[in-house]
């Protein structure tokens, strides 16, 4: 559930830095049409905005990239922990358990071939 929320966060947030880009390039389409009316230093400062205003998003970007990975990581090693604690306490259900898996897989890969 958690790993899920996670996943559309960053489906939002990328949806964010996708518009934020847009917004950017139209910005910088305005200019450029209307660039004889600007000074020099105008464009300067403008293409210094713009690249500030990128690196800040590839910053969130992989600020948001690392604590999901985090995230991910914490939460795939409380479920092999949990499974081994259910192993731990319940040894002759889980061979069970996997041998009726096994039996599963190997059937259906039979049916395929």
């Amino acid at each position: 559930m958690a790993e899920q929320k996670t996943v559309e966060q960053l489906s939002q947030d990328v949806e964010t830095f996708k518009e934020d880009i847009r917004q950017l390039q139209k910005d910088l389409a305005e200019m450029l049409s209307s660039a004889g009316t600007y000074s020099r230093e105008t464009l300067e400062e403008a293409h210094l905005r713009l690249h500030a205003a990128i690196a800040q998003l590839r910053y969130q970007a992989g600020q948001k990239a690392s604590s999901m990975y985090e995230s991910m990581r914490n939460q795939g090693a409380y479920a092999v922990d949990k499974s081994r604690r259910t192993i731990e306490q319940r040894p002759l259900t889980s061979i069970a358990v996997a041998f009726g898996a096994g039996v599963l897989l190997s059937w259906l890969s039979s049916r395929s071939d």
